[in-house]
C-alpha cells in the first residue's frame, strides 16, 4: 500500500513524483501520511537530493531541526507500520 504524491512548482517548470509506502490502505488515507508525502514531494522539489540515500541525510525544509529520515521515522511511531520511501524523480524543463 502507499500513495504517489505529485509537487509542481509554481513557475509549472519543475515537478516531483515521489512514491511513498506504507502496510495498509488505511494508513496510505491518513491526512498526517498524506500531508508528509506531499511535504517531501515539495523538499525533493527544493533540495534536488541525488538519491533516497542523499534524501533522509537532509534537513528536511518544513523543520530544518529534523532529519528527513527522522520524518519518516516518526510517521512510523504514530501509524505502527513500516514507511519508506519507495522511489522518486524530479523533471525539469
Amino acid at each position: 500500500a502507499g500513495i504517489v504524491a505529485a509537487y509542481i512548482h509554481g513557475n509549472k517548470k519543475m515537478g516531483v513524483l515521489l512514491e511513498l509506502s506504507c502496510e495498509t490502505d488505511f494508513v496510505a488515507q491518513n491526512e498526517e501520511f498524506v500531508s508528509a508525502a506531499n511535504q517531501v514531494a515539495m523538499h525533493i522539489g527544493a533540495m534536488e537530493p541525488a538519491d533516497i540515500e542523499a534524501l533522509m541525510e537532509q534537513p528536511f525544509i518544513m523543520n530544518p531541526e529534523l532529519t528527513v529520515k527522522q520524518v519518516i521515522d516518526g510517521l512510523v511511531q504514530k501509524t505502527g507500520e513500516r514507511v519508506e520511501i519507495g522511489r522518486f524523480v524530479r523533471y525539469t524543463i
